[in-house]
């Protein structure tokens, strides 16, 4: 129920469930929406745990977490659409590649 897959991937790239999850959820007499399919960085009381240092700074544990989440939406994105071809695929497969030796 709470996988949210779908071929517009709008809930793998922005968390957010798109129409046709809902369309599909409704079908199944489910008028909520589930609480898995529900974000909390967009709930009004997200802020609320936020961590801090004694200077207000993000703690660095939470900016980490926050940079793998972007890097992770971004080759997402980026992936979806290098599958589309063999050539982009290729080329795509080789940046990678050559990426992960110049960050090790």
């Amino acid at each position: 129920m709470c996988e949210g897959v779908c071929e517009c991937h709008l809930y793998e790239f922005a968390g957010i469930p798109c129409a046709h999850i809902l369309k599909v959820v409704s079908k199944l007499d489910v008028y909520e929406i589930p609480k898995c399919f529900i974000n909390e960085r967009w709930l009004k009381r997200a802020n609320r745990f936020r961590r801090v240092d004694k200077e207000g700074s993000l703690c660095q544990e939470q900016v980490d977490a926050m940079n793998l989440s972007y890097l992770c939406q971004e080759a997402t994105k980026w992936v979806c659409v290098a599958s589309q071809t063999l050539v982009s695929y290729k080329v795509s497969l080789d940046g990678l590649r050559e990426l992960g030796t110049k960050v090790s």
